[in-house]
């Protein structure tokens, strides 16, 4: 038999940030100092310009805004919470290993289980030298629990990565288009796609990212990928038109409040929470690739009532306090603000967390003449959080 090594979505993520050289920026980011919980934050203004759904200006000296304000008209209210991840029940999960080895007999189904992480990989054997041709994989251990599922057969290929983290043009720039594809509409395929999370019982919330893949576009971008990593699997010419597809990033949260889909992480205090992902792939023959993981929480309980945050103009303000007590070497842009429900107070043996509403704000590097030649777009700093309820910075 074979030998499958499988990766966790945690570990292709940090396996990416190493081949493209930003592990050493991720682990060398200064770190947030601890504020005194119990005292007040004097919230300030800018002069920041509030105009047509976008914020923009000089922030101060160094540093520039030019962002997307959050739309929050359908958020209900801005409670604070207990809750703990969870996964799908297990109908839902025996649903979803039916859907991806529908064309495969019972008998030809195997499984593996590691402890580590109490992970279960289901898999079907193929006739590639690296990948199974079908698999199931769901982790259930507390705090992180996640299941991917993939159809190697039908699309034998790494279709995307998608990381906020991250950002680079080869990889975003082709795909940002609103089109159709000959199999199926754009928003026919969406459409298709919340019908089948729907009937996974996994409720999504706003619009999603969608990526339309075509396949000129795929060939170069998975012929890099070959390059760079020496994928096992090189795209063939002659499969341009078999590429083609709508990778959608969706958002799950509670109270019409995504969660967050940033990692956060403090090595003193051990702690380490991770960021909500909901990522498909549908082409012609239906959802290749999903992998949901850190995005479905239980509510426990309200442990704070709020009907409204602290305004972004006043969150911003925070942020500026901050850069004015740094001394900024290269220009710094925040081109992306969030508002998210961030987990805090992590129990690792439970999973249970309190979410709280947060301003996310990304700050990004200028690109280089070095990094636009590496048709890199810009570097992101570690995203800047503040509590929506108290002002303050979370750490």
């Amino acid at each position: 038999m074979k030998q499958t090594v499988f990766f966790s979505p945690l570990v292709r993520r940090l396996c990416a940030l190493l081949a493209l050289g930003e592990l050493a920026c991720l682990l060398c980011a200064c770190s947030m100092g601890a504020e005194d919980p119990g005292a007040e934050v004097a919230l300030g203004s800018t002069d920041l310009l509030y105009e047509d759904g976008r914020v923009s200006g000089e922030l101060c000296e160094g540093v520039t805004v030019d962002a997307d304000i959050p739309d929050l008209s359908a958020v209900t209210s801005y409670d604070i919470v207990s809750a703990h991840m969870t996964l799908p029940d297990e109908d839902v999960l025996r649903s979803m290993r039916d859907y991806v080895f529908a064309a495969c007999s019972e008998d030809e189904i195997q499984q593996v289980y590691t402890e580590e992480d109490q992970r279960t990989n289901y898999y079907v054997d193929g006739d590639t030298e690296y990948y199974r041709d079908y698999i199931v994989s769901i982790c259930r251990a507390p705090g992180q629990q996640n299941v991917s599922l993939w159809k190697f057969y039908d699309y034998p290929h790494e279709p995307f990565v998608y990381d906020p983290t991250l950002m680079y043009d080869f990889a975003f720039s082709p795909f940002e288009t609103q089109r159709d594809f000959d199999f199926m509409k754009r928003e026919d395929a969406v459409r298709a796609v919340r019908a089948q999370l729907a009937e996974w019982e996994i409720e999504t919330i706003g619009e999603p990212i969608v990526f339309c893949m075509d396949g000129d576009g795929m060939y170069e971008y998975l012929t890099q990928m070959y390059e760079w990593n020496q994928d096992p699997t090189p795209v063939k010419q002659e499969d341009k038109a078999d590429l083609e597809g709508y990778f959608m990033v969706f958002d799950t949260g509670y109270h019409n409040i995504p969660y967050t889909c940033f990692e956060r992480g403090s090595v003193i205090e051990e702690t380490y929470t991770y960021g909500a992902q909901l990522w498909v792939f549908f082409t012609a023959k239906g959802i290749i690739r999903l992998d949901y993981g850190w995005a479905d929480y239980e509510i426990d309980g309200t442990l704070e009532e709020h009907d409204a945050p602290v305004t972004l103009d006043q969150a911003l303000s925070q942020v500026r306090t901050r850069y004015e007590d740094l001394v900024v070497t290269s220009a710094v842009e925040i081109e992306n603000i969030f508002f998210q429900y961030v987990p805090q107070n992590p129990d690792s043996e439970t999973g249970s967390v309190t979410l709280v509403p947060a301003w996310v704000f990304q700050p990004q590097f200028s690109a280089t003449a070095e990094k636009a030649e590496r048709k890199e777009v810009g570097s992101y700093e570690d995203v800047i959080m503040i509590h929506a309820i108290t002002g303050k910075f979370i750490t």
